[in-house]
């Protein structure tokens, strides 16, 4: 029965399942803007403090319908996509909260203006992985901002390590494993700026 399922599905043996705990993060940098006392912020730095990301792809959000006596069809009508929202680990020193408050910073400056949208909307992406560590599939986000800067949540009642939530404003996602050969180039770029 197994057999005859899968012949009727399409699927080769091979395939397994993706673990939501396989997966790695790649924020966009930001290491032209110097941050007081810690020099520029590496998104590298940043990455590995990310414990969870949400987002979704574009929902239909409304729907046309007709009725036509007791019966209703319904029709696609507009699509909206949800921001994406981060949790983080906050290190000593806090070098996620100066990565955002610079990110933040080419929205809109210290003096109060605001810049064009190519100066601050960049590319979020992750890679998810299968248990040998391969991109099995790689999600980019396509022009993402922060719009919720870090909240704080400390408690004398928890013993737990400080997280901190980001939101971020996304106007695209696209998926698929073409991209990872970009993903691969990024890391090896970050690699020869640290040495």
């Amino acid at each position: 029965m197994e057999t005859l399922a899968r012949s009727l599905t399409g699927f080769p043996d091979y395939l397994g399942v993706q673990r939501e705990y396989l997966w790695s993060i790649f924020l966009p940098g930001m290491e032209t803007m110097p941050i007081p006392l810690l020099g520029a912020i590496q998104s590298n730095l940043v990455n590995r403090y990310c414990q969870s990301v949400r987002f979704g792809n574009y929902d239909i959000s409304e729907l046309f319908k007709l009725i036509t006596g007791a019966k209703t069809k319904s029709f696609g009508s507009k699509l909206s996509i949800d921001q994406v929202s981060m949790t983080f680990i906050v290190p000593v020193p806090d070098v996620t909260t100066s990565y955002f408050l610079a990110w933040r910073r080419l929205v809109v400056s210290e003096e109060g203006y605001y810049n064009p949208s190519s100066y601050y909307k960049r590319r979020v992406s992750i890679v998810m992985e299968d248990r040998t560590g391969v991109g099995t599939n790689f999600i980019s986000l396509i022009g993402c901002f922060p719009v919720k800067m870090p909240v704080y949540e400390p408690a004398y009642g928890k013993e737990d390590v400080l997280r901190c939530n980001i939101s971020l404003s996304i106007d695209d996602i696209k998926q698929g494993l073409g991209g990872i050969k970009n993903v691969v180039a990024n890391i090896g770029r970050i690699a020869s700026s640290l040495f």
